[in-house]
């Protein structure tokens, strides 16, 4: 019985250390991808192909919020995620939807 408990107690950790680096990476995509725009504005010449890789940057921020969203429902968390995520990305709920969608977003 404490064999089965440490070992789903080690499974939460890791999907908790999951979550965590989701949320870490979703943040870093759409930081990424405001530097990346901004990069697009100085350089009239290569904004085409900026703005495509700006475009990638925050369709992997809409995966990575996916991806903790998924790990949220598997940790089962008592906290509701439209409650959670607000307080783990540091972005309004509103926002988070809009970038799991992967609208372009206005800076926050």
């Amino acid at each position: 019985m404490l064999a089965l408990e440490n070992t789903l107690n080690a499974r939460l950790l890791r999907v908790a250390d999951q979550l965590a680096d989701a949320v870490a990476k979703a943040r870093s995509a759409w930081g990424h991808s405001q530097v990346v725009d901004n990069e697009a504005r100085e350089t009239p010449g290569t904004a085409q192909c900026l703005l495509e890789q700006r475009d990638e940057l925050r369709r992997e921020c809409a995966r990575w919020i996916a991806h903790a969203k998924r790990l949220h429902a598997e940790l089962r968390m008592n906290e509701q995620w439209y409650e959670w995520a607000p307080k783990a990305f540091g972005w309004s709920y509103t926002i988070i939807k809009q970038r799991i969608r992967g609208n372009r977003m206005p800076s926050s």
